[in-house]
């Protein structure tokens, strides 16, 4: 938070660039990170809700637990930005059974937290590569809870009941994570990419940028903290490119996201899930308009 959070902040001001924070609950209870998540809002970025302890069992919760969790994270969000919290995204990606019926209940506008394409193989393939290339920082627990069907690619009004499937008129948006084409979809996700060579990673930006949908990269606040100065835990060396010196780490986002951002609209994702709902009510479409990213 102290240190990749100003350099990020510093990164989107020079490409011009919002974007949307999913921030744990605890950490916006320390008063030096509520200054810099403040910093943030003002300067036009979305801090969302990220649960409030990051838990590694978050998707076995009881619904009490849960609801309490969901509830504790925006209270601290809110007090700490002064801003109201509408969008939230679990913890590692683990979905609990009644997590979307709380976020209705809740009042959320928009969950971020199902992954586009076919869940299943993707879930599979990105364990594997993180037991085959990190196997000390490999999460035990990743994906649980992630829809067996399909998730459409686009944002949509989705049934909390089954949230893989549309519903016209629901409150509740999914803004699913999204991937690349061709047959094995590779997410746009920093760490993911961080796998790949430098030439593969813009060549498939490049291409994404030319696909007509909404587009969501994700990346962590770690891939721009200075390794050697504040990460204690040698246990993260795993993490693909988080010891690089931190000018080739800051060069090499800030090429992914001029690569993406070809030709489109950067938006956060409260004014992604706005512009889909417009989207609606003027044309009878279920997602936003063509060409923006997330």
């Amino acid at each position: 938070m102290r240190d990749g959070l100003p350099r990020i902040l510093d990164l989107l001001s020079r490409l011009g660039i919002p974007a949307t924070f999913f921030v744990v609950g605890q950490d916006a209870r320390d008063g030096e990170n509520a200054r810099w998540l403040r910093a943030a809002v003002a300067q036009g970025h979305e801090v969302a809700c990220h649960s409030d302890r990051h838990l590694p069992d978050f998707d076995r919760l009881p619904r009490r637990e849960l609801a309490l969790d969901i509830g504790r994270s925006r209270e601290a969000l809110e007090s700490a930005t002064g801003r109201p919290v509408t969008g939230f995204r679990a913890p590692a990606w683990n979905i609990p059974r009644e997590l979307f019926e709380i976020l209705v209940a809740q009042g959320f506008e928009y969950d971020s937290s199902l992954v586009s394409r076919p869940a299943g193989p993707w879930r599979v393939a990105a364990l594997r590569l993180l037991k085959t290339f990190s196997p000390s920082t490999a999460p035990h627990r990743i994906m649980q809870g992630q829809p067996a069907a399909t998730v459409p690619h686009r944002p949509y009004p989705m049934d909390p009941a089954r949230p893989w499937l549309p519903c016209p008129g629901s409150s509740l948006w999914e803004i699913p994570h999204g991937c690349s084409a061709g047959p094995l979809p590779v997410p746009l996700n920093g760490t993911v990419l961080g796998w790949l060579p430098d030439p593969i990673t813009a060549g498939m930006c490049r291409l994404g940028a030319r696909r007509p949908e909404p587009l969501i990269f994700v990346c962590h606040g770690i891939d721009l903290v200075d390794f050697h100065r504040h990460v204690r835990d040698p246990r993260l060396r795993g993490k693909p490119g988080l010891t690089a010196p931190i000018a080739a780490k800051e060069r090499r986002l800030s090429n992914l996201l001029r690569a993406l951002g070809a030709k489109r609209t950067w938006v956060t994702l409260r004014d992604l899930r706005r512009a889909c709902a417009d989207a609606v009510t003027a044309h009878g479409q279920g997602f936003a308009p063509d060409r923006t990213n997330g």
